[in-house]
């Protein structure tokens, strides 16, 4: 899968970003996204489950229920 973190206000990328991937089994995969704000991820599971959470970073907002779940991550 490909994954793009981008400004609300622009079709910048954002860089340095990072995600958590949960498979609903297994262990927790970290990614960051790149200078072009995107992650690519391979390797995943058929029909597996996987939540995706963003770290929550100073001044910035993630929402109450997304933080709780990365809490364990």
């Amino acid at each position: 899968i490909k994954l793009v973190k981008k400004t609300t206000d622009s079709s910048i990328g954002v860089s340095g970003w990072t995600f958590y991937f949960k498979p609903t089994t297994g262990d927790t995969v970290t990614k960051t996204t790149g200078s072009d704000g995107t992650i690519s991820l391979s390797g995943l599971t058929t029909g597996m489950k996987y939540t995706v959470t963003e770290k929550a970073y100073d001044g910035y907002l993630v929402p109450t229920e997304q933080a709780k779940k990365c809490e364990n991550c």
